[in-house]
């Protein structure tokens, strides 16, 4: 939708830009020089372990994958991770990167095969490196499974829904959006490879198209991407200091309070004022007569 919405490429992906890098660069960079006070270590140790550095760089690069760990932080937890969720940016910016392609061929083909195509190459890269990984017992191969482009069927069922939703078609009712939840829940082995991007594509597109809307992001803010950005450090800070093992129901009240709380101070401080940049055209050069 964003790309249908925009006249040039380039502006685009300003947009894209804009809207994911400035409050991600934040997040990374406010773990990074805030949570020494949660390290094992001293400040002057924290600092100077080459760990820091590879943290700082790696995550800013989009890899959070090749370190999420800072030295001696959430060490005790059961996931030592500071940001557990930042995995998915890379694919998300990627995905994005392949949008003027897809939309190219679906304007010349149409969305059916062309997406159809997507789920096949999606699936067939998954299942591929999956039963490598039975036969080899190889983590690498699983790790493989879960990149582009196996991650695509999802993105394609998103793609699906838009141009459904662009031509006037109704979302599935609700009882097809609850076999869908069941049949991701109970698809057993490799037939959950393939029916988890339909069901999750079912679930998604009944939510948002079929559920009456609780609130306007365009009256109130955009408070999901902060969301997705801030919860899994605040998590584990919480399980650090104790909290959900003295009061688990109190300590998920308070993630979620915290969460939220710093998501509104992100749209508002950070996200809005990157979007307005996003937006803006400079005045076209003056025409001599």
């Amino acid at each position: 939708m964003s790309f249908d919405n925009t006249k040039h490429i380039a502006d685009y992906m300003k947009k894209r830009i804009l809207r994911i890098a400035p409050a991600y660069v934040v997040v990374v960079l406010a773990c990074a020089f805030a949570l020494f006070a949660m390290s094992s270590l001293s400040v002057t140790e924290y600092f100077g372990r080459p760990e820091w550095r590879s943290y700082v760089f790696y995550n800013l690069i989009l890899s959070n994958f090749k370190h999420p760990d800072l030295p001696g932080v959430f060490s005790s937890n059961f996931e030592s991770a500071v940001n557990g969720s930042l995995w998915t940016i890379k694919l998300e910016v990627m995905f994005y990167c392949l949008v003027p392609f897809i939309v190219w061929a679906v304007r010349r083909l149409g969305y059916r095969p062309v997406l159809g195509a997507i789920f096949i190459l999606s699936i067939s890269w998954q299942l591929y490196f999956l039963y490598f990984s039975k036969m080899a017992d190889a983590d690498l191969a699983v790790r493989l499974a879960r990149q582009l482009p196996g991650q695509l069927a999802f993105f394609g069922g998103g793609a699906f829904a838009y141009y459904r939703m662009r031509e006037g078609k109704l979302p599935p009712p609700p009882w097809i959006a609850a076999i869908a939840v069941a049949g991701y829940a109970f698809a057993p082995g490799i037939f959950h490879t393939l029916v988890a991007p339909l069901c999750v594509t079912l679930v998604v597109y009944w939510a948002a198209m079929g559920v009456p809307q609780l609130w306007s992001a365009h009256r109130t803010g955009d408070f999901s991407y902060g969301l997705y950005l801030y919860h899994f450090p605040i998590a584990q800070t919480l399980i650090a200091l104790g909290v959900f093992t003295a009061a688990p129901v109190a300590g998920l009240l308070a993630v979620f309070a915290l969460a939220l709380l710093a998501s509104v101070l992100s749209w508002h401080l950070i996200e809005k004022r990157a979007l307005k940049l996003a937006h803006w055209r400079s005045a076209p050069p003056a025409t001599s007569k």
